[in-house]
């Protein structure tokens, strides 16, 4: 519900303010970048109508040590037990790598339940 009153969508903020796309430099952001009026950059990201998840390679800790592979799912790997018991994190991270998904599922309707502010999106 706090969503649905206070989305505003991407093509609202670029009506409303005066910026300019700048050339993507880094293929694998997620965030398409502006200059506001030559003071600076703003980046932002359209998660549902502009799919950038094939170029995605995010990985996200959270403050519980759990590794994300996706923002958008609940997938996690756990990395706090593994490391406090002094083991290699590699196979782990790589079984985070591997378990990558190719695209989020939010339009047909699978939603993380942990929200993303939570987990540093």
């Amino acid at each position: 519900a706090f969503s649905d009153r206070h989305f505003l969508s991407c093509d609202a903020v670029l009506e409303r303010l005066e910026l300019e796309e700048l050339e993507r430099q880094v293929k694998s952001s997620p965030a398409t970048m502006y200059s506001y009026k030559g003071k600076g950059r703003v980046g932002l990201i359209r998660p549902l109508s502009c799919s950038f998840c094939s170029h995605c390679n995010r990985l996200r800790l959270s403050s519980d040590g759990k590794l994300r592979p996706c923002l958008h799912s609940d997938e996690n790997i756990d990395l706090l037990t593994p490391l406090r018991k002094g083991e290699d994190l590699r196979p782990y991270i790589e079984e985070a790598l591997k378990n990558k998904p190719f695209s989020h599922h939010i339009n047909e309707g699978e939603i993380a339940r942990e929200s993303m502010h939570r987990i540093g999106g």
